[in-house]
């Protein structure tokens, strides 16, 4: 009988007596008893496709075959049993998963990237050998809201996520005069106002300055002025117009002039042209030394007390 190995038995006969003889087959082939974690697999047993697990595969040819367990995105469970006639063997195969890859894009890109609350990289960033299952993702860029979302990652997939982050910024409006004048955010710099279109002029350009939603205190810096301070308060994708802010000019002397005849005239330098060196004694007033009338120039220094001999002019 297929399946079964042959039985021969040896009777002696006596005629015309009727003799009746009873054979027992002994199988030839053994049983397979296949799982697998996660279940669902598909099993070939010899190259042959046989179903999936859990399976319970009776008539298995005795002696050695081969056993593949595969279920995507995870690695083939392979074994080569050896059944003897009659067996019954079990197999479980665990699969394990294949890594996956988890990219994530950010407009504007740049935003730190977190993967479970691990910083991963600024974006674009790519988390490899990702390991399957549930994953939260979140992204922070200065001047933007935060966001954030969970995802699922299937063995050996290939996730791209991207988030569009909302600004929460606004707009200040200004000019300064003096220009080149650095703006400070409540106390870091943010930018600084160009130099005027006109040489000479006394206003910079309009500086559009991006600032976070919420109060803030604004502080305008030049050296040789005293600084000044506003406090705004911004909206978001609002402009708030400041219209020109005006830094008093200290007068810290820079120069002192003698001259031959033993007159020393101390101030702000001014300017040197080919007849004068001017110099600014009080705020707004020039006073112009020709050239050939002087003996020396000192520098001073912003205290107004002498420099060495070294810094004469």
């Amino acid at each position: 009988l297929d399946g079964h190995r042959p039985a021969r038995l040896e009777r002696d006969l006596a005629a015309p007596t009727p003799a009746l003889v009873s054979a027992r087959l002994v199988p030839s082939s053994g049983t397979l008893v296949l799982t697998s974690e996660p279940s669902g697999a598909a099993v070939a047993v010899g190259g042959v496709p046989r179903g999936t697990t859990p399976l319970e595969l009776p008539g298995v040819p005795e002696g050695e075959t081969t056993v593949e367990i595969s279920l995507p995105g995870h690695a083939t469970f392979r074994a080569a049993p050896k059944l003897a006639s009659g067996d019954r063997l079990a197999l479980h195969a665990p699969l394990e998963p294949f890594p996956g890859l988890l990219r994530v894009a950010t407009r504007p890109a740049g935003a730190r990237v977190y993967v479970d609350d691990a910083f991963v990289g600024l974006a674009p960033a790519a988390l490899t050998n990702a390991a399957p299952g549930p994953h939260r993702l979140r992204v922070d860029l200065a001047g933007h809201d935060p966001a954030a979302r969970s995802v699922e990652l299937a063995p050996g997939q290939i996730l791209s996520e991207e988030f569009r982050l909302r600004p929460n910024v606004g707009t200040v409006a200004l000019a300064t005069s003096p220009p080149l004048v650095t703006v400070l955010v409540d106390g870091v710099r943010a930018g600084d106002t160009a130099a005027a279109a006109e040489p000479g002029g006394a206003v910079s350009p309009e500086l559009a300055l991006p600032v976070p939603v919420g109060a803030h205190t604004l502080e305008f810096t030049r050296p040789g002025y005293a600084s000044a301070t506003r406090e705004v308060a911004v909206e978001r994708g609002k402009t708030l117009p400041l219209g020109t802010v005006a830094l008093e000019r200290k007068f810290l002397p820079d120069v002192q002039v003698t001259t031959r005849s033993g007159t020393v005239v101390r101030g702000v330098f001014n300017a040197k042209t080919v007849q004068f060196y001017r110099v600014e004694t009080a705020p707004g007033l020039i006073h112009a030394i020709p050239l050939d009338e002087i003996d020396h120039v000192d520098v001073l220094h912003p205290d107004g007390a002498d420099s060495d001999a070294s810094s004469r002019k």
